[in-house]
């Protein structure tokens, strides 16, 4: 990044300093520090100690730089089921302020072993790019237009919709 103009534009964000290793001269940034991380699993237990099922995305090291961190959840389980299955623990509750069950709480992104992603919602939500006003409808139908996570699965047509997305 040296040399480039967002650089010199933001001074104060940007600093370029020796690199202790090489000599030569690096950007850095300072490291971000979110106040609240909403991160989304397949399964926790209500101390937070939070199960992975497939991939490990970049949520694991966004928990731990934030100030605050929300786990939702497919489903809440025991503290017996996490310690049976500690090798697939990635968030860990000592870590985590709150938890929340929300099943299908990812939606329309994917949840690793329990549904994929939903494809025709994601181009939805694209399209809806287009323009303002899109966009705007959009979001009355599927945000502001839902009072809850229950009135969401149903305008996307959670018997239809959803149960041809899960796993198992």
């Amino acid at each position: 990044m040296r040399g480039v103009d967002v650089v010199r534009a933001n001074p104060d964000f940007y600093k370029e300093i020796d690199d202790p290793f090489t000599g030569r001269k690096v950007v850095v940034v300072p490291p971000i520090r979110p106040d609240i991380a909403v991160i989304h699993k397949a399964r926790c237990d209500a101390y937070g100690n939070a199960r992975e099922l497939g991939h490990i995305g970049a949520e694991e090291i966004l928990y731990q730089a934030a100030e605050k961190v929300i786990v939702t959840t497919e489903e809440i389980v025991s503290l017996e089921d996490t310690r049976a299955h500690y090798r697939e623990v990635t968030v860990f509750g000592r870590l985590v302020d709150a938890v929340v069950e929300v099943p299908y709480g990812a939606h329309p992104a994917d949840c690793q072993g329990c549904y994929q992603l939903d494809e025709e919602h994601l181009r939805e939500y694209q399209n809806s790019g287009r323009d303002d006003a899109t966009f705007k409808q959009y979001l009355d139908k599927y945000v502001y237009g839902c009072k809850s996570h229950e009135e969401y699965l149903e305008r996307i047509g959670i018997a239809r919709k959803l149960l041809e997305l899960r796993y198992f």
